[in-house]
Parts: structure tokens; C-alpha cells; sequence
């Protein structure tokens, strides 16, 4: 996870498509000094940097998608159009290193259960990337609502998810400054609880793989008195 952190924060991925014009990688120096790879660029750095640790790692070539995939019987280059590390052993680890916001070893779905090429002589056959199980794939979000004496009622509302929803989510609000993801939560908060407007507001950091991904935010509602008679607005 160190490694990939490192990787992206001085490579950023650029676009790229194994099919239409790459059949190996860029030279690893000048990738390094672009400070820009493709998919496959930023995979054979990863695969080279773990060699030299000792770890035994391959490249792995694929096709994205959620359908239609390449026939493993009669694979071509030009249907590849992606490409991972791989970790061999008894189950495989497969690793996207061209995408910040997936936590290692996991794959985002349209790479799972995907035919993948390995570049290695001692496997000549396609081999399957594993499918994360449903429990993996999770949503959740926690209302907590709070009735003072007197005052502002609060409501705080807590989000947080793992797997194919995280990277999501992650990617999503990393494309948004925060202060703009605030009004964004202002309005829903008005929306949603007729709040008089957002409290605290806390995410985490969307490019932090290493903290689990939750967001905070609270509403604050009228205010209110408690008497004898009920309540008084």
C-alpha cells in the first residue's frame, strides 16, 4: 500500500489503450521523468520496484468492461485494453496500479472476473481476476437526532462504505473542492430536514487509502423549547 501511495503521488495516470498503441511500456526512466504513465506504464513500474524487493510480481493484461470479454481461447492484443499486477501464488493478488482510490488488492467491478494475459512463460493460459464477495460491496449511513431543552435540534448524519461504493464515492468527491461539496450538503440538509443550515461537516481525505472512507454531516433544525405544553418553535 506504501509503495502505490508513493507511486501516485509522483506519477499521475494518463490515458491509454493497450490495443491501439502500446505493446510493452514506456522506458521506466522517462515515465519517471514525465511524471505521467498510462495504465500499463505505471503497472510495469510497480512490477519492477517489487522485483527489486525480492517480490515475485508479474504484468497481467486485460479487457474493462461489464460484458462482453476476450475469448480466452483465441486472445488478441488489440482486445486488451488495461493492465494490473499480479502477485502469483496459491490465489493470485491483483493489483490496479493506474487508480488512486482503489485500496489494495481490490479491483474496481468492471475488472472482476475479467480474462487476464499474464506476461509470464510459466503461465500460457488466461486466468480469471476474482470477484469480490457482496459482503465486500457495502452503505451505510447512521441518523442520530438530538432534542435539547431548548436551542438548535441537531441532526448528524454518518456515511461510510467499503468496496466498489468507496472507490465511487472516493473519486467522486475528490473532483470537488470542499467548499463546494459543503454547499452541496447545505442544500441537501434543507432539503432533506428543512435545517436552517449545515453544522459541522467532515469527510475524509477522498486520496488517504490509508483511513476507511466516512463522512459527517449535521443539521441544524429550528429552534425549539421544551415546556409542559409540547413545543414551542
Amino acid at each position: 500500500q506504501r509503495l502505490l501511495l508513493r507511486l501516485h503521488e509522483r506519477v499521475e495516470t494518463e490515458p491509454g489503450q493497450v490495443g491501439e498503441r502500446w505493446l510493452g511500456p514506456a522506458r521506466l526512466s522517462e515515465v519517471i521523468e514525465r511524471r505521467e504513465g498510462t495504465a500499463e506504464d505505471k503497472a510495469a513500474l510497480v512490477v519492477v520496484m517489487l522485483r527489486s524487493l525480492g517480490v515475485p510480481a508479474e504484468l497481467a493484461l486485460l479487457r474493462r468492461g461489464l460484458g462482453e470479454d476476450i475469448n480466452p481461447e483465441l486472445p488478441g492484443v488489440e482486445g486488451f485494453d488495461h493492465a494490473l499486477v499480479v502477485l502469483p501464488g496459491v490465489v493470485p493478488k491483483y493489483v490496479d496500479a493506474s487508480d488512486r482510490f482503489i485500496p489494495y488488492q481490490s479491483l474496481p467491478s468492471n475488472l472482476q472476473g475479467r480474462w487476464a494475459l499474464w506476461t509470464s512463460a510459466t503461465q500460457a493460459e488466461l486466468q480469471q481476476t476474482p470477484v469480490a464477495d457482496s459482503d465486500r460491496n457495502n452503505y451505510s449511513e447512521v441518523r442520530e437526532v438530538f432534542f435539547p431543552r431548548s436551542g438548535n435540534v441537531r441532526v448528524v448524519e454518518r456515511s461510510s462504505a467499503t468496496g466498489t461504493l468507496e472507490h465511487r464515492l472516493r473519486r467522486q468527491f475528490s473532483r470537488t473542492r470542499r467548499s463546494g461539496l459543503q454547499r452541496r450538503f447545505e442544500r441537501y440538509e434543507r432539503n432533506s430536514y428543512k435545517a436552517e443550515g449545515l453544522g459541522r461537516f467532515d469527510m475524509s481525505v477522498a486520496r488517504d487509502m490509508g483511513q476507511p472512507f466516512t463522512l459527517t454531516a449535521e443539521a441544524l433544525e429550528r429552534t425549539i423549547v421544551l415546556n409542559g405544553d409540547g413545543l414551542d418553535v
